[in-house]
């Protein structure tokens, strides 16, 4: 299950509550406007839509690329960092990333795919006695409004979200161009889902609007 709070829109009720909000309109406009291209972007098209399709195997060393040191926040409190010395260590990662309410639907059909097709995900080391698989999720909090109300937005995010899975919900907050640059996701409103390595390499991404069919997440399952 997804988190159900809007994360991409600055709300009257939330602005009311924060001091500084009328001073970092003006540093938000660009991210907003850009913002709004990307949300038009995903509106416009009535079918779903791929801007990288899940690929048919694991990629090769060439085609790799490494996922970007990010300090995160668990729904469950704990402050961690999504790289190879503290989340990435010893295990593979299936990491789904949803920056607004149109990416929850594909994220949460791969992950739950995946996870009801894998017996006890955790302990599960794949045919070659590889590391074993965990499941992330990770939300994107955009702008500096949202950024300084993030313990209520914490909050109201632990109450959608069952308390089995918060300890493994993570939160970034603040700018994620960068980071988003890095990882390939062109377009924050829609779903990216990526398996990452022990060493933080990304093996395999899907960039995408589109829910996953029963074939798809069967070919991914091949590959784990």
């Amino acid at each position: 299950m997804g988190c159900r709070v809007s994360l991409d829109e600055d709300c009257d009720e939330c602005l009311r509550f924060c001091p500084h909000a009328n001073g970092h309109r003006d540093n938000d406009w660009k991210n907003h406007q850009h913002g709004i291209g990307e949300l038009r972007a995903a509106i416009r098209n009535k079918e779903p839509f791929t801007i990288h399709p899940p690929p048919s195997k694991l990629y090769e060393s060439k085609e790799a690329f490494y996922f970007p040191s990010v300090a995160v926040r668990s729904l469950g409190g704990d402050m961690r960092s999504l790289d190879k010395a503290d989340l990435f260590k010893g295990k593979r990662s299936l990491v789904g990333c949803a920056g607004s309410r149109f990416s929850e639907a594909m994220v949460d059909a791969w992950l739950e795919g995946i996870s009801s097709n894998t017996t006890s995900v955790e302990s599960n080391g794949g045919a070659s006695g590889s590391p074993p698989l965990q499941v992330l999720r990770l939300a994107l909090v955009e702008g500096t409004i949202l950024s300084l109300l993030r313990m209520p937005l914490l909050a109201s995010m632990r109450m959608t979200v069952p308390k089995s899975q918060r300890d493994s919900f993570f939160v970034s907050f603040g700018d994620t161009s960068q980071m988003r640059r890095q990882l390939h996701v062109e377009n924050r409103y829609l779903g990216y889902v990526c398996l990452v390595d022990e060493e933080a390499v990304v093996r395999w991404h899907v960039h995408s609007s589109e829910v996953p069919s029963k074939a798809q997440v069967e070919a991914l399952q091949a590959c784990l």
